[in-house]
């Protein structure tokens, strides 16, 4: 709680007397107190003395009751006329919807218009301001209150199943990793399979020429024996063998894996090898 003295310290004062200032002067912004401050009814503004001449002249051709703040009356502005500078606009000019005074309708531009008292144009208009704000304080913003809670709860509704969409995608993506995986791991073993045993079979070739270029070196050995042999007996006990290494050995028929696929983005995504194949399908709505 603020101190006495504190709040001494906050009191603006009157700039003509030592009373709290409790009003302005609307046009200088001067601090007074209501004793010391003026009041024009006309404009409904307030004015220190040295803004009075001001106001007058500012607008000297319309008048101004011009009192005492304490003797001010709350009434309606009636503002200068366009037309009749010296004049304020007592009636509105329902043809025209303007603002009009009565020499306007007298001998002027609007003579022979319907026409009404402002006070009257006033009431009505205030009756009306006040029924569009009941209904919109009863009807309307209640109506909107509850459409912002139904659009809220939407809102959460659906962000919750993003969130709930998201999750399963993530799950699914887990999930097809591990397929894909799988079936990468299977085209690896495959494709090891399958060169292991080609391998396999080139060797078992690879090995039958070496033994039979072993096998022909000993007999060339042999013959070579033969060259100078006089034994009749020996030379006579020769069969050749060229027909049996004239043609090489039965050649291995390889399968060598092939690994085939279409990876065209946005396309039908397929891998095949060996028997073995996958697929992968977009499909769009």
């Amino acid at each position: 709680m603020a101190t006495s003295t504190s709040w001494a310290q906050d009191v603006i004062t009157c700039d003509l007397c030592d009373k709290a200032a409790q009003q302005f002067c609307s046009s200088c912004q001067v601090s007074l107190c209501e004793t010391c401050i003026q009041f024009c009814n006309s404009c409904q503004v307030n004015l220190c003395e040295t803004c009075v001449k001001k106001h007058r002249d500012e607008f000297k051709s319309l008048p101004h009751d011009i009192v005492p703040f304490l003797h001010k009356k709350a009434q309606l502005v009636f503002s200068a006329c366009q037309e009749h500078i010296d004049q304020r606009c007592e009636v509105n000019c329902k043809e025209c919807n303007k603002h009009v005074c009565l020499k306007c309708i007298v001998s002027g531009t609007h003579k022979g218009h319907d026409v009404e008292e402002l006070t009257e144009t006033h009431k009505n208009k205030i009756r009306k301001i006040k029924s569009d704000t009941e209904e919109m304080r009863t009807k309307l913003i209640p109506k909107y209150q509850k459409e912002d809670v139904e659009i809220r709860n939407k809102i959460s509704k659906t962000k919750s199943k993003v969130d709930d969409l998201g999750n399963e995608s993530k799950k699914l993506r887990t999930l097809w990793h591990q397929e894909v995986d799988n079936i990468f791991d299977k085209i690896d073993s495959l494709s090891q399979s399958l060169t292991e045993k080609n391998l396999n079979a080139l060797q078992e070739y690879h090995n039958k020429i070496k033994d039979l270029i072993s096998e022909m070196k000993i007999i060339v050995k042999q013959n070579e024996k033969l060259f100078n042999s006089n034994t009749l007996s020996e030379v006579n006990k020769y069969q050749s063998k060229l027909n049996e290494y004239q043609d090489f050995p039965e050649h291995v028929d390889l399968e060598l894996p092939s690994l085939r696929s279409n990876i065209d983005p946005g396309k039908e995504l397929v891998i095949e090898i060996g028997g073995y194949g996958a697929t992968l399908k977009q499909f769009h709505n």
